[in-house]
């Protein structure tokens, strides 16, 4: 039985991802949200997905008692080295939430659309975790939980929905493109799963690291450090 921290985390993560799942349910039988969403690009051009879900985390985390911080900056110490991405070098990072009890930074929560769903979370957000946990915050204490929600179907995806998916170093083309789309959650979690596994065993941090995946067949699952589903119902779209 697990014991302490790693218990509490997972009660806590397990609350929100319940909250969001049921949430998504809900708007859906309001005709406010549907599986299309997370399918098809043309919910991607206006960022209707995007919005619709931060809309749905921050409503589920203030029912739960967070303050929050959306968009709020976040400085690494000085020890950190700067991550690179596309040529260019950060020390800060700007979540899309950092909850809060009081003055506490109780965890952050990073949402990815299909667009971003791609080798950019190992590059950056992966990436962000690893250093800023390693080294620590400006003035701020490690938060308790980091949870990174990705958008990938379980499905293959006709060539008009397709999305720009990107690589290590530019869009992806080709033969590899192709093997995305025949399915891209298990493209991609193939790629991902040893790369969370690898840093898991590089170093032990107090933040608690998550992964999730909001997909057209079951739902929302956490899909690392274990795996539990949370079913949306998504009725008739």
């Amino acid at each position: 039985m697990k014991q302490g921290v790693e218990a509490i985390m997972e009660r806590v993560i397990d609350g929100i991802l319940a909250g969001i799942a049921g949430r998504i349910e809900e708007i859906t039988s309001q005709n406010c949200f549907s599986s299309e969403w997370i399918e098809k690009r043309r919910y991607l051009k206006d960022n209707r997905l995007h919005v619709g879900m931060l809309g749905v985390i921050s409503n589920v985390c203030s029912q739960l008692g967070y303050l929050l911080g959306p968009g709020e900056k976040l400085y690494m110490n000085e020890k950190a080295q700067p991550y690179r991405q596309r040529g260019r070098e950060y020390r800060s990072l700007k979540p899309d939430f950092t909850l809060w009890e009081g003055s506490a930074l109780e965890g952050i929560i990073e949402y990815e659309t299909m667009n971003s769903s791609d080798y950019r979370i190992i590059t950056r957000d992966l990436k962000r975790y690893s250093v800023s946990t390693k080294h620590g915050l400006v003035e701020i204490r490690q938060p308790m939980f980091w949870l990174i929600i990705t958008t990938l179907p379980n499905k293959e995806i006709k060539k008009k929905d397709r999305w720009f998916t990107w690589s290590y170093d530019g869009h992806l083309s080709g033969e590899e493109r192709e093997n995305v789309f025949r399915n891209p959650y298990e493209y991609y979690y193939s790629k991902w799963l040893p790369e969370f596994r690898k840093i898991e065993k590089g170093f032990t941090s107090i933040t608690q690291l998550y992964l999730a995946n909001l997909t057209e067949d079951n739902g929302l699952r956490l899909e690392y450090p274990i795996r539990r589903r949370y079913t949306i119902n998504w009725g008739k779209n």
